[in-house]
């Protein structure tokens, strides 16, 4: 039997897709495709939770 792949090669464009499809899903059609609000937002938490956030050092970004 094979084993499930757990390694992917997805580029920051493809992930930015991939949330912008579950925010549409959440918004519009939650519940009618078998998906429960829960479960998209949990896969948008992990998502969000592994982004690198990106700051210039050589810029100043006013704000807290």
């Amino acid at each position: 039997m094979n084993k499930p792949n757990t390694s992917f090669n997805l580029d920051v464009n493809d992930i930015n897709l991939i949330d912008e499809a579950l925010i549409l899903l959440q918004h519009h059609r939650t519940g009618t495709v078998g998906f429960e609000v829960e479960e998209i937002t949990s896969l948008r938490a992990k998502i969000f939770h592994q982004k690198q956030w990106y700051r210039p050092k050589d810029k100043f970004q006013g704000g807290g």
